[in-house]
């Protein structure tokens, strides 16, 4: 197969009769129409994406990625999940208070805040108006009234 072939039909075409094969700029000609069909694929891919408008202007600072890298995580929109045995709960703050949801365990679980209860149910959010950080730790009250704290589960853990 000739080397040639790599440029595409035109240049292959072109080339293919004339004894270049071996000649001493070959391997330029080559890798420039390497460089030039690159080129030509990061174009199309950047006026894709442009279209399409998932493009990132690179030449805007870096600000919004440095802030949120530098996040401690006790800002809005990050959720964590407490866990005790089956009991999972995933807690979020957002605009408009703490919201609470209980991914698994038995039904009939109370979370205390305070002075504000909440009941949950599986699957369903609830909120807990007025509350602006994920606690450390939750107590719940399940449905026998049994006092129980919940710890943040280790991601790793799942």
């Amino acid at each position: 197969m000739s080397r040639f072939k790599t440029l595409g039909p035109g240049w292959a075409a072109l080339l293919d009769d004339s004894e270049l094969e071996d000649s001493m700029g070959v391997d330029l000609l080559v890798a420039l129409g390497h460089e030039a069909r690159l080129r030509d694929a990061a174009r199309a891919l950047a006026l894709e994406e442009h279209q399409l408008g998932v493009h990132v202007d690179e030449s805007e600072p870096m600000g919004e990625v440095l802030r949120l890298a530098a996040d401690d995580g006790a800002g809005e929109g990050r959720a964590v999940v407490f866990a005790l045995g089956r009991l999972r709960i995933s807690a979020q703050v957002d605009a408009d208070g703490l919201v609470l949801s209980q991914l698994d365990g038995g039904a009939g679980v109370t979370v205390v805040l305070g002075d504000t209860w909440v009941p949950l149910q599986l699957g369903v959010a609830a909120r807990a108006a007025g509350v602006t950080q994920v606690p450390d730790r939750l107590t719940v009250l399940d449905r026998k009234g049994r006092r129980r704290t919940l710890a943040p589960e280790d991601p790793t853990s799942r």
